[in-house]
């Protein structure tokens, strides 16, 4: 299966699957308390197409290991279509848990997944434009996430 993990990620221009790096970078949660882990924004540059794009990451402090994507582009290219398994919220947009290249592979990790948050999942198609429903209608997002995909951490 071609299904993006929260260590890998999708780059949005040629829809090349890319693993993520494991450097420790970033700033410290915006909690109080013992940190365990780290956030950081990371440069990453397509092996296939070369194009440069940022993601987010986090990383544990103790021992410097990727953790998850956090957040990384969605589609530049129109001709690219993904497929999102995520939850739907009125005031923070979309979360994905997973995100992959075919309709049909997210249709299998649904029912697995749907078991695992706080909230339904949805099977969500993802294009240049955002994310839709299953009916087509598209989904508002805040503005500050409408260049991104967020992801759920999944544990």
């Amino acid at each position: 299966f071609s299904i993006f993990s929260m260590l890998t990620f999708l780059c949005p221009h040629c829809n090349t699957k890319i693993p993520a790096e494991s450097r420790a970078i970033g700033s410290l949660p915006p909690t109080g308390g013992d940190y365990e882990w780290q956030e950081g924004n990371k440069n990453h540059t397509c092996p296939n197409c070369q194009n440069t794009f940022e993601i987010c990451v986090r990383t544990s402090i103790e021992t410097g290991s990727l953790l998850f994507v956090v957040r990384s582009p969605k589609p530049k290219d129109t001709s690219i279509v993904w497929y999102a398994v995520g939850t739907i919220s009125e005031d923070f947009g979309v979360y994905a848990s997973a995100v992959c290249q075919t309709e049909a592979e997210a249709n299998l990790i649904l029912p697995n997944h749907s078991k695992a948050h706080y909230a339904p999942l949805h099977l969500l198609k993802l294009t240049s434009e955002g994310f839709f429903d299953a009916h087509g209608n598209k989904i508002t997002e805040p503005s500050y996430y409408e260049e991104v995909i967020n992801y759920l951490e999944i544990s």
